[in-house]
């Protein structure tokens, strides 16, 4: 499945996903960050509490989650987005997942994505690499 594609289909089915940037090796997806919809503060810059969308479907999980750092632990919302990989990929093999902490789409001076996206691959960088060694 294209990257773009698989993007496409993985925010539809989980609206209260901010982004999901995926990393492509050998031709295939092997990565997704992912970034929850969040609270803004009195300038504008995310902070850790989730938007009402994100927490609707939290609550719709059952999961008592308020925040990105409850999600990262969570382990009932990793396995429901688990499922959602699974469904959108229509296979066994999932891409390993990360939820990210910080919402890039939102107090960057970045104008466009790309730039965001060259952003973040950079600043996460020897995560992706540790990624890549332990699945090799």
């Amino acid at each position: 499945m294209p990257r773009l594609q698989f993007e496409t289909q993985l925010l539809q089915e989980l609206p209260s996903l901010a982004n999901a940037i995926s990393v492509v090796t050998n031709g295939k997806i092997s990565t997704v960050f992912l970034t929850f919809k969040v609270q803004t503060n009195y300038l504008g810059e995310p902070v850790d509490g989730l938007a009402d969308e994100a927490q609707l479907w939290i609550w719709s999980i059952k999961s008592q989650a308020k925040s990105v750092s409850d999600i990262i632990k969570d382990s009932k919302v990793l396995l429901e987005i688990e499922k959602i990989f699974t469904k959108i990929t229509n296979g066994p093999k999932v891409p390993i997942f990360e939820v990210l902490p910080f919402n890039y789409s939102i107090s960057t001076n970045d104008r466009h994505w790309q730039s965001k996206k060259k952003q973040l691959l950079a600043s996460y960088k020897s995560r992706i690499n540790d990624i890549y060694l332990a699945t090799s």
